[in-house]
């Protein structure tokens, strides 16, 4: 038996992973401790700027005690005596004098003496000051007014009449400093003489003084007199004295160093405080803790880097755990793994099978102990089968399990423990670039489950959340438009990151083996979220489809795309499996509304027998497209098969979707406000660049002035975008408050953007201007009415030329019954059923469908499904307008151009095929019908196929292997038919000269060869009626080279959209001895 786990104990590192993880573990490190130095350092922070909020509202309390003093006291204008000192301190000059009553020291300079003796150092000093003679300002604000000295006198005044007076002595005069120049200021005369030049009475006293500001300083506040006192430890009586002022004293006194006075307020200084703590010093003052909030060493952290051996191997250990537990995580956003996948016996991780066998020789190993559990991915290999429904807006992932379950898988929305939502499994058909270059390196480094990043490119689910809130800027790094590039032909494709970076691809059918492929990173992403160890299975057998318009050769690329980026998803072991990988496949198996039609038929319980034939036709709406296909399903007569589904035609609409109708609606809108977007600010402010730009939507008209406003710039697109978003509930939910809100309030506000990039938020558009409305729900009916028109003209078309020439396939005159089956998301809306109604003539008034339900009922199964059929439809056209259709017919309400039985060409009086309309799978209508014919469907909800994930479904039935035979009965066999009409104008009309069931290289006669031509081409069916306008045509202008009136122009189909022509004078001439005269000229249409 195959070993399934095993215990790995070493696992091999290349040298240059080693060296990598080497320096990145040094990197990290480095970064976690920067990470936590900083951390401390923000903690510390944090912490030393509570302490210093709980000082600063300290010190705001004690300094308002001693501010209140100090303005009771006047102290910025009256001297203050401080007794500790005996000095008084000055206002007039910010400094102290030494109280003159018992300065004994001083000394005097006589006037007539010119040589200045300078008093000795102690002759200066003065209470511990160092004093300075005074400046003639100084001496004036200090003794040139008689009363303002007096005032603070302790026992008499200092000056006697005309006179100083120091300690019962008197002078007239002071002296002065004026550079290093002495002179004596005369108190009396007001007068300054140089000494040698006064009189012999006029003496000068030498009183020092000691400045906190400077010579002649201005005055200062009183909080900056108070930071003085509290520097020098200056008290006045009243600091002693009074209780409060002391404790405010004493502990500003202890943290003087540290503030600032900001106008008459005191502050802590922060920066200072935190540099004496950063410097280790020890402040007593602040609160317990502070002198550990030193600032930390970098001793420490500057040791050796280098790693030991035991360290090494712990850390590869941790990366590989982390790298194995999270690998999808990374790749896909999936959930992370539990720990035990690596350590549970009986689980295992898959990349870690098989590595020890391909490590390469000069590899290193790494000790993992106790060691990791491996598991064979072989093992895990699924007997199930996938099947992918490649949509133009999503894609549906259906898988069947061994045991014969079919689930639905969700992509790009990994987060299972969030829980499951139906929505996720319809998955957007997007990718967005954000970083290509990392992306494509780590692709490209690995065979299988390579280490690529979710950050570097993401799909589905999270690029289009991600494209809903993008910026103009961003809107270019997302692809939504995939399988249109692979099915159209010379479309060259230019994609952009987040990074800036451009990428330049081919069309899709000359993409080289190794440039890059979207479709293959797309599949790549399916493959990782199909085959993941949450899910433990691997599948190796894969279904799809694609439109029958794609050629062979473009369906046989994109199958190996997509087999491609499937088998980049599987481990790397796996890939190594010969056995295994031999059943690995990717096969296509039905078109996708042939495959729709095989749910629907077995949804609705379609059971013939026998000889019995029942005929359908899909009516497929979805996001971009709308498909017709046309078929009949019988009981096989060959024992592998229960079923056989003959389909004989398809058809389609291709610019009819549901994302076209709210670009439809978007641009009537803009089309609407072309003047106001012209001039959003006014018509007086319109400048270059101002004017809001929209893009061209299929099916839209233009209108003069259009080259002004109609761009294809990012700006345009995103404004197409942001309008469609808010219109979306008019289409998808109509009754709604936020739909009903828009079209009762006539305008809507949004955001746009400028041609020259500016946003304009406040943007209003208008539904209604003037006398015009832009009616959305008439501009909806009339384009799903267009596809209603196409659907019966070519369903008669498909049976015309079928029936003639195949006899499996009934006239349609002679089928009793068409079942039609309404598929895909936009099939919901009730303008839909009720429009078939309304071709039909099928509405009647609910009594009388209650007696047809009971009449109906009695006639069995058959008659059961056709009266529910028809009451769904009836409910479904009710919700459109119920008070209307009471008052009249559904054509009248609606006021429908044609009825089915009008482009069914039968009489008024010839009995048609009844008609009966299946609702899309997974409504309620549908379920009602399903649940009255099988009973209660006990399938979780999210496990029935609806309208969209039908055609998922269908082809797991119709696979190889599977219950029901698919068979196609077209001109060429296997070959994908003409895809268009060809045709000429005659009288405003299209003239047909071949149609989409024209043989392949068969000549068709099409005109004179006189001159140059007009050729008209169209997919469009009503262009086989013969009474089709001219102008559902497209129109190329061919030159004749040499004109010949006398030969003709021949034409003929040669691919799906390629047709050839030639000039002969008749048919003999195109062939000459079994070859062509000369080489036909190819035309390629588009």
């Amino acid at each position: 038996m195959e070993q399934i786990t095993k215990t790995i104990t070493k696992l091999p590192v290349s040298p240059e992973e080693m060296a990598a993880f080497k320096a990145a573990e040094l990197k990290q490190r480095a970064e976690r401790k920067e990470t936590e130095r900083r951390r401390r350092a923000e903690e510390r922070e944090a912490a030393l700027a509570r302490m210093m909020a709980s000082v600063e509202a300290k010190v705001q309390e004690r300094a308002k005690t001693l501010l209140q003093w100090a303005a009771d006291e006047s102290i910025h204008e009256k001297w203050t005596y401080i007794p500790r000192k005996n000095v008084y301190y000055i206002p007039q000059i910010v400094g102290v004098m030494p109280n003159l009553n018992d300065f004994v020291d001083v000394t005097f300079q006589r006037c007539d003496n010119s040589s200045f003796k300078m008093p000795d150092d102690m002759h200066m000093k003065f209470a511990d000051f160092q004093g300075d003679f005074l400046t003639q300002q100084e001496a004036k604000k200090c003794f040139g007014n008689r009363k303002s000295y007096c005032k603070v006198s302790i026992r008499k005044d200092y000056r006697d009449g005309n006179a100083i007076q120091v300690v019962n002595y008197t002078r007239e005069g002071v002296t002065i400093k004026t550079r290093n120049t002495f002179s004596c200021y005369n108190i009396f005369r007001c007068i300054t003489y140089k000494y040698g030049e006064g009189s012999s009475g006029d003496d000068g006293w030498n009183i020092p003084i000691y400045r906190f500001n400077g010579e002649n300083s201005p005055a200062v506040s009183a909080a900056q007199t108070l930071l003085y006192w509290l520097q020098y430890n200056l008290r006045p009586a009243a600091f002693e004295e009074d209780d409060a002022n002391r404790k405010a004293f004493a502990f500003l006194r202890k943290c003087y160093a540290y503030l600032r006075t900001e106008g008459n307020v005191f502050h802590l200084d922060a920066a200072k405080v935190r540099q004496a703590i950063d410097a280790g010093e020890k402040l007593a003052w602040m609160p317990k803790g502070a002198a550990e909030l030193s600032a930390p060493t970098d001793a420490a952290e500057d040791a050796d880097e280098a790693l030991d051996e035991l360290e090494e191997m712990k850390a590869l250990k941790e990366k590989f755990k982390n790298r194995f537990l999270h690998a999808d995580e990374y790749a896909i956003a999936l959930d992370p793994y539990d720990d035990k996948l690596l350590t549970d016996p009986n689980r295992g991780h898959w990349d870690i099978w098989g590595q020890a066998e391909d490590a390469d020789e000069d590899a290193l190993w790494v000790d993992i102990d106790p060691g990791f559990t491996a598991r064979n991915p072989a093992a895990d290999v699924s007997g199930g089968i996938v099947a992918i429904d490649f949509g133009t807006k999503s894609t549906v992932v259906v898988y069947e399990t061994d045991n014969l379950q079919v689930m639905p898988l969700q992509v790009g929305s990994g987060t299972y423990s969030k829980g499951m939502q139906a929505k996720n499994y319809e998955n957007p058909t997007v990718l967005q670039f954000i970083s290509l270059e990392n992306f494509l390196t780590a692709y490209a480094a690995k065979e299988g489950r390579p280490a690529t990043r979710w950050d570097d490119l993401t799909v589905s689910h999270n690029a289009f959340q991600n494209l809903k809130d993008a910026s103009s800027e961003m809107h270019g790094t997302f692809f939504e438009g995939l399988k249109q590039w692979c099915g159209t032909s010379g479309q060259r494709l230019k994609l952009q990151d987040a990074e800036g970076k451009i990428w330049e691809l081919p069309p899709f059918m000359e993409l080289e083996e190794d440039d890059m492929n979207p479709l293959e990173i797309y599949a790549y992403y399916l493959g990782r979220y199909i085959n993941h160890m949450l899910r433990g299975k691997i599948f190796l057998h894969y279904v799809i489809s694609f439109p029958v318009t794609y050629e062979h050769r473009i369906r046989e690329h994109m199958s190996s795309s997509i087999r491609k980026g499937l088998r980049k998803s599987f481990p790397l072991a796996l890939l190594k499996d010969e056995a295994q990988m031999k059943n690995f496949y990717v096969r296509e198996v039905a078109s996708e509304p042939a495959a729709y039609a095989i749910t629907a038929l077995e949804e609705y319980n379609f059971e013939p027998e026998g000889a019995e034939q029942v005929y359908y036709a899909v009516f497929d709406f979805g996001g971009g497209t709308t498909d017709f296909d046309f078929g009949m399903f019988k009981e096989s007569t060959d024992d592998r098969y229960d079923y056989v589904l003959t389909h004989f035609g398809e058809n389609g609409d291709r610019t009819l979707g549901g994302e076209n109708l709210l670009r439809l609606l978007a641009f009537e809108v803009f089309r609407a406000n072309k003047d106001y977007l012209l001039h959003p600010d006014g018509e007086s402010a319109a400048d270059a660049g101002e004017h809001i730009p929209f893009a061209m939507a299929p099916d839209a008209k233009l209108f003069t002035g259009h080259e002004s406003l109609i761009k294809n710039s990012r700006e345009a697109q995103q404004n197409m975008r942001n309008l469609m978003e808010k219109l979306r509930p008019i289409w998808e939910a109509p009754d709604s408050e936020e739909a009903q809100q828009l079209v009762e309030s006539g305008q809507i506000q949004l955001t746009l953007y400028r041609e020259n990039g500016e946003k304009k938020t406040d943007a209003n558009l208008k539904l209604k201007l003037g006398d015009k409305e832009v009616n959305l729900q008439a501009i909806l009916k009339e384009r799903i009415e267009q596809g209603v028109q196409r659907f019966f003209t070519a369903l008669a078309e498909a049976f015309d030329k079928s029936a003639g020439s195949d006899s499996r396939i009934a006239a349609l005159s002679d089928v009793p019954e068409i079942s039609v089956f309404l598929a895909g998301n936009s099939s919901r809306s009730p303008l839909v059923s009720a429009l078939f109604h309304a071709y039909l003539g099928t509405m009647a008034q609910p009594e009388a469908a209650k007696s047809d339900a009971a009449e109906e009922k009695a006639q069995g199964k058959e008659g059961l499904r056709a009266a529910f059929v028809r009451a769904a439809m009836k409910a479904a056209a009710q919700k459109l307008n119920a008070a209307a259709v009471e008052e009249g017919t559904l054509r009248e309400v609606l006021d429908v151009k044609h009825s089915a039985r009008e482009l069914l060409r039968f009489g008024d009086a010839q009995k048609m095929p009844e008609f009966l309309i299946y609702p899309p799978l997974g409504t309620p209508e549908a379920d009602a019908i399903r649940e009255e014919r099988m009973g209660e469907d006990e399938r979780e909800p999210m496990m029935r196929p609806t309208g969209k994930s039908g055609v998922a479904y269908g082809l797991l039935q119709c696979r190889e292997g599977g219950a029901i035979k698919v068979e196609s009965i077209t001109p060429d066999g296997e070959r994908v038919p003409f895809q268009y009409y060809i045709g000429r104008r005659k009288k405003g009309k299209f003239r047909l000269i071949i149609d989409r069931n024209a043989k392949m290289k068969t000549w068709y006669k099409f005109i004179d060869a006189g001159g140059a031509f007009d050729l008209l081409y169209t997919d469009r069916p009503e262009a086989a009626t013969g009474d089709a306008p001219m102008t559902i045509a497209k129109q190329k202008h061919i030159a004749v080279e040499h004109p010949d009136a006398s030969a003709f122009v021949y034409l003929r189909p040669v691919e799906s959209r390629v047709i050839e022509y030639m000039i002969a004078h008749d048919e003999s001439e195109l062939t000459q001895n079994g070859g062509q005269t000369s080489d036909p000229i190819r035309i390629e249409l588009e």
